[in-house]
């Protein structure tokens, strides 16, 4: 595999694991704000569901067994589970699953969850009101989601990190290969290309992909050429690791751009 083909290869999948990680943050980013846009008190499913369902509670209590619910649906059972702090606004909350019977007719239906013990000075029981939305079926509840990707195309958060994040740890992987095995074609030439440029008063300082481990030194010169071959100037090594270095260039050379390289 020649040089150009390794940094075509390198550039184009670079550009490919990008875009993935582009897509996967609007699709984390819009799944987000449809969480925020959603009403605190609706609850959806679809016949026969078993849903997880949680909810604020503004009163002092104790355990879940203080916590009853009415309905006028028979085909809707909740079950509490537990206690806990919110996450994001702290406060109490319950934790429980929503049983949605599989006769069930889709449609709106109250839900209220009440503390069976008042507080000092109620004389009954605080009583906090959800919507259940029921829908024919999966597919409807998402076309009715208030995120973009899941009601335009079915897409879930959840399917889409779990599909695209292995290709972009794949796709990084690749470019490192890639940028390993150009370095080495290079480094047997006695090359090492540029990656990063930087201008001071005193010139450009170059850091690029040559090291102590191919006989680099502190104070060696080195020519500095553009990707096509033409001379742009000498350059002198200023720090030198084992597998990069830098190199200051003098101010009146022309501008050097990454993918440029030195040589020995």
């Amino acid at each position: 595999m020649t040089l150009q083909q390794l940094q075509f290869r390198r550039t184009w999948v670079g550009r490919v694991g990008a875009g993935l990680c582009l897509f996967l943050f609007l699709v984390i980013i819009d799944a987000l704000a449809a969480r925020f846009r959603e009403p605190p008190n609706r609850l959806a499913g679809w016949p026969g569901a078993v849903l997880p369902v949680n909810g604020l509670l503004a009163d002092q209590i104790e355990g879940e067994e203080e916590l009853s619910y009415q309905t006028p649906s028979p085909a809707l059972r909740l079950e509490f589970e537990g206690l806990q702090k919110g996450f994001w606004l702290g406060g109490n909350q319950w934790n429980g699953r929503l049983h949605i019977g599989g006769d069930i007719r889709p449609g709106r239906y109250p839900l209220a969850v009440i503390h069976k013990r008042p507080e000092k000075g109620q004389a009954e029981g605080r009583a906090y009101f959800y919507q259940v939305e029921v829908y024919p079926d999966p597919l409807a509840l998402g076309k009715n989601s208030k995120s973009f990707f899941r009601s335009r195309f079915g897409l879930r958060v959840g399917y889409a990190v779990a599909f695209l994040l292995p290709f972009i740890i794949l796709s990084f992987g690749m470019v490192f290969y890639f940028s390993r095995k150009a370095e080495d074609y290079l480094a047997a030439e006695g090359k090492g290309e540029i990656y990063r440029v930087r201008k001071d008063g005193n010139g450009w300082i170059l850091h690029f992909t040559l090291g102590e481990r191919h006989g680099l030194q502190p104070g060696q010169t080195l020519t500095v050429t553009d990707q096509g071959g033409r001379t742009l100037g000498k350059a002198v090594t200023t720090e030198v690791f084992p597998d990069h270095s830098s190199a200051r260039l003098s101010a009146d050379t022309e501008a050097v751009r990454p993918g440029d390289f030195v040589s020995r």
